[in-house]
């Protein structure tokens, strides 16, 4: 609904509500039946968001149904209408909804639907297709509560304002995709042209690499793994020292900083993150690269908020299509020495979310519920000693069971798949972490799960070796963290012909 950086930026101007202890209680208090707790509820929203005029249950002339609350403008005009259901009830129920918007357009100066169960609040404007969900439980979300639904921000139609600022995930992919195919067009062609002694499959690996190593850039430096802005200010620093005379082609501070991030640099606050991606690459160590191909166009791609708005998933798609355009840029490279644009079309085509998650769901997530109802973990937890502590037993021997998986893809390709069980896996982790809570298991801490699961779960195989680059950088990306050093998957991801290769000889999986 929003885009994620343009909320951010819209929330800094709000300090935290000054309502600490009503946000304890409602963060704390167990509000499990809509009439117990509902009134009690919206009178505390009313006092963190400075609501002039809730009114509790007004009836919908249409169908006489009640809403739970209503909030008015100064001129008592209705802005936005509430529906509560207990906690125990999903809140993306379309009949919820509906009951909701019927109210709302029947008042044509209400804008608003707010739906909550205490535990999650979904804000819909426009559309009841589309809404923006907060957690309720996490105190640290009522910043971002009160910037968009305070009496003010209501009154002004903030969320409508935001929402037409707002690009779609969609939209976003596609102006990234474009900078990126753009970019790589031009640094495959002038690599071409600056390296004519080296074999084309040369050329085109070297390249491949050198794309993965800018997008981790453009990734960490966001992210807080590496100094805000590197890549403008190696630029930066490349046309203070060319003022001066220096003349050393700006391909050579790339080189350095590649080193940083290799082995680490403390003077410029770099940690060590290996992983072999920066590993010393002879050849990539002597081609040359003119200036302007990676000054103007990658200053264009830092841009980009690649915290908040080119997340996981929006890099996954850019992945997945770089992979479909790339044999043809291969053709294209192999016939003529020349690469010429390939691409028909404007759009980006990626498996949707959907399609990965229906495999999971049959494949790991299956396996995983057997196994659960195999040790009764589906069963409710019976307050009492000898039940928690059976229940403790059970959830280590169900971690054992997750940290024994092997899963393999034989055709990994940009590694969506993989990166699917990644989040699943770790889902699961968590999902044991509060199960141990409720038996009353005291601190457990799990350290370095996240890099635990791409590096004894996860295997992949590709023919294409761009594929298994990218399927690397792809898990790398959901990983990576300040200090501490990439994953060697060199034995995970593997470029081979999976139904030729010889397994027995050269296994993918250690027994």
């Amino acid at each position: 609904m929003f885009q994620k950086s343009l909320l951010k930026n819209f929330t800094k101007a709000f300090s935290s509500p000054d309502s600490k202890e009503i946000i304890k209680l409602i963060t704390n208090s167990n509000f499990i039946a809509e009439d117990a707790n509902g009134a009690e509820f919206i009178t505390l929203l009313s006092k963190i968001l400075n609501w002039v005029n809730c009114v509790r249950e007004v009836k919908n002339s249409t169908d006489m149904k009640k809403a739970d609350g209503v909030v008015y403008d100064k001129n008592s005009n209705p802005i936005a209408i509430i529906e509560l259901k207990s906690s125990d009830k999903k809140i993306n129920n379309r009949d919820i909804i509906a009951q909701a918007f019927r109210y709302k357009n029947e008042k044509p100066t209400c804008k608003y639907v707010i739906v909550s169960n205490f535990k999650q609040l979904d804000i819909y404007s426009d559309s009841s297709d589309e809404c923006f969900s907060l957690d309720m439980t996490q105190s640290q979300n009522y910043t971002t509560l009160y910037a968009l639904l305070n009496q003010t921000s209501l009154e002004e139609n903030e969320i409508s304002r935001l929402k037409k600022l707002s690009l779609s995930q969609d939209e976003i992919t596609k102006k990234v995709y474009k900078e990126y195919s753009i970019f790589r067009l031009k640094l495959l062609n002038n690599l071409i042209a600056n390296n004519k002694k080296l074999p084309k499959e040369d050329i085109f690996q070297s390249a491949n690499k050198l794309l993965d190593r800018f997008m981790f850039i453009l990734f960490a430096e966001d992210r807080g793994l590496i100094p805000a802005n590197s890549i403008n200010k190696i630029i930066k620093q490349y046309e203070n020292n060319n003022e001066w005379g220096d003349g050393t082609p700006l391909y050579n501070y790339y080189k350095k900083y590649f080193n940083f991030i290799d082995k680490g640099n403390e003077k410029v606050n770099i940690p060590k993150y290996n992983g072999n991606l920066f590993k010393l690459d002879d050849r990539l160590e002597h081609v040359t690269i003119d200036d302007d191909i990676i000054k103007s166009d990658l200053s264009n791609l830092s841009a980009y908020d690649f915290s908040d708005d080119v997340d996981i998933e929006v890099l996954g798609h850019i992945f997945e299509q770089s992979l479909n355009d790339l044999e043809k840029i291969k053709e294209s490279l192999l016939s003529e020495y020349k690469i010429v644009n390939t691409r028909k079309k404007d759009g980006v085509f990626y498996t949707p979310k959907f399609i990965t998650n229906f495999i999971i769901q049959n494949t790991v997530a299956l396996t995983c519920r057997a196994k659960k109802e195999n040790l009764s973990l589906h069963v409710d937890l019976k307050d009492n000693k000898k039940a928690k502590q059976e229940r403790i037993k059970t959830l280590h021997v169900y971690r054992e069971f997750i940290e024994s998986l092997k899963i393999v893809d034989p055709a990994c390709g940009s590694g969506a798949f993989l990166n699917a069980c990644f989040r699943y896996l770790l889902s699961e982790h968590e999902w044991i972490q509060k199960e141990l809570k409720k038996a009353d298991a005291g601190l457990f801490e799990h350290h370095d799960i996240d890099k635990q699961i791409i590096e004894k779960n996860l295997f992949g195989v590709d023919i294409n070796s761009a594929s298994v680059g990218i399927a690397k950088l792809s898990l790398w990306l959901q990983t990576a963290k300040r200090g501490r050093v990439l994953s060697d998957l060199r034995g995970n991801i593997k470029c081979a012909n999976s139904l030729t290769c010889n397994w027995e000889v050269s296994p993918l999986v250690s027994p």
